[in-house]
């Protein structure tokens, strides 16, 4: 139902099922399940409320650029929901962040662009969130991206602002001859130690710690 009403909303009655790809590429839950967020082929991004099947109003459309169009080919969304991140074929990241629109708290809360780079320079492979401590013990968010340039990035998504550049905290390479093609946060319950687990069109996978930038 979500998907029928999503396609009326958008004026695709008539798209032909081999044209779904064109029209959006991925789609991913809250992790409180309130939304649906689902990245399209021309790099806009759509806030679905998943009872209704219908958009949400937003004040600002989202999207990854203002003037180029390019296919979304990962979205993901952090375990706290505060934040969201998508790469696409241009080889670009881009964070968005739910906060007060214009930061005034008598508004309501929305989604909004938070900064963008490119990064890699070939194709994106994956992107994961993780989890980790900052110097005082708090719980902080980190971003992570790999491509097949065989780096592996970590962004300052705290340093990062709206209409700005995301920030680089490092970046190193991960593989000598394979090419990286997937990663996830490795939750470690009894560490402190944040991991990083990557795969490879090898067939092998590797657990990196990306401070110490080394990998198991």
């Amino acid at each position: 139902p979500i998907i029928n009403n999503y396609y009326s909303f958008g004026g695709k009655k008539d798209v032909k099922d081999k044209n779904i790809k064109k029209f959006f590429t991925t789609m991913e839950f809250t992790p409180d399940g309130s939304e649906l967020l689902i990245g399209q082929y021309n790099g806009y991004i759509q806030v679905i409320d998943p009872k209704t099947g219908e958009p949400k109003k937003v004040a600002t459309q989202l999207r990854t650029s203002e003037n180029n169009f390019h296919p979304i080919t990962q979205l993901i969304i952090s375990n706290d929901g505060k934040y969201f991140a998508c790469c696409d074929v241009a080889n670009c990241v881009s964070l968005f962040k739910k906060d007060y629109v214009g930061e005034d708290e008598n508004k309501p809360m929305e989604w909004q662009f938070n900064g963008k780079i490119r990064s890699h320079e070939i194709q994106i492979t994956s992107i994961a969130f993780g989890e980790g401590l900052d110097e005082e013990g708090n719980p902080i968010i980190k971003l992570f991206s790999i491509g097949m340039d065989r780096r592996l990035f970590e962004y300052d998504i705290y340093s990062s602002k709206m209409q700005d550049r995301l920030v680089v905290t490092h970046s190193f390479k991960i593989e000598q001859e394979a090419h990286p093609t997937s990663c996830i946060w490795y939750p470690q319950r009894d560490s402190k130690e944040g991991l990083l687990l990557t795969a490879n069109d090898d067939y092998k996978m590797k657990v990196w710690n990306p401070s110490a930038r080394s990998s198991r």
